[in-house]
C-alpha cells in the first residue's frame, strides 16, 4: 500500500538542468537568500514540468511535486503569497538573470553568437488586470477577445537558447517588435 505518491522524474530533469547553468548563484546574485532561491527554483521548475498559475503551481507543489526533496526543503506549509512575491522578484530582476543565464549556457555548451529565430506569442489571464497597463482586451492567436492579454516576445540564438525576452502588451505584432528587441540586444554588447 502506498501513500502520498509524488512525482519526481521531470522535477529532477529540471532540477539537474537549473544546477548546470548555476541557476541557484544567478538568483544569488540578485539578492535571493537560500529561502527565496529554493522557492524560485520550485517556482521556475514546476512551471516548466506542469505550466500555470501561481495557485496551480501551489497546489502541484504540495500535492503531486517531490521537489521539495530535491532541494531539501518542505512545501507542505508554503504559503501561496511566496509565490506571487517570487515571481515580482524575478519579475523585477529579469534582465540581470536573463543575461547571466544565458552567459552560463553559452560558457556550457560553447554556443556561438548568433541570433536565428524571432518569434512573440500572446497568453491571456482570467480576471480583469486592472493593474497591468500591458493586460488589453484584443483577439488573441486562440481567436479570444474575453480575456486581456500581454504579447511574449524571444530571441533565440543558433542553437535554441533562449537569449532574450520582453512582454509587450495585447498581441502586438513580430515587425512591430522586431527593431525594439534587436535595439535592446545591441545597446547591451
Amino acid at each position: 500500500e502506498h501513500q502520498d505518491v509524488r512525482k519526481i522524474g521531470c522535477e529532477h530533469v529540471g532540477y539537474d538542468a537549473a544546477k548546470k547553468i548555476r541557476l541557484s548563484e544567478v538568483l544569488e546574485s540578485v539578492g535571493l537568500n537560500n529561502k527565496e532561491i529554493n522557492i524560485a527554483l520550485a517556482t521556475i521548475i514546476s512551471r516548466l514540468v506542469q505550466p500555470g498559475s501561481e495557485l496551480s503551481t501551489h497546489r502541484y507543489l504540495k500535492e503531486q511535486s517531490a521537489l521539495d526533496e530535491l532541494l531539501d526543503t518542505d512545501f507542505s506549509n508554503l504559503p501561496l503569497k511566496n509565490l506571487y512575491k517570487i515571481s515580482d522578484v524575478l519579475l523585477k530582476n529579469k534582465e540581470s538573470i536573463e543575461k547571466l543565464v544565458y552567459q552560463n549556457e553559452k560558457d556550457l555548451f560553447s554556443l556561438e553568437e548568433v541570433i536565428t529565430l524571432y518569434d512573440i506569442t500572446n497568453t491571456y489571464f482570467e480576471g480583469r488586470c486592472l493593474n497591468n497597463p500591458k493586460a488589453l482586451y484584443r483577439r488573441s492567436k486562440e481567436k479570444r477577445t474575453d480575456s486581456p492579454l500581454v504579447a511574449l516576445g524571444l530571441v533565440l540564438d543558433g542553437s535554441g537558447f533562449p537569449k532574450k525576452s520582453e512582454i509587450f502588451p495585447g498581441n502586438i505584432s513580430e515587425p512591430k517588435t522586431i527593431k525594439q528587441m534587436l535595439d535592446t540586444l545591441e545597446a547591451k554588447n
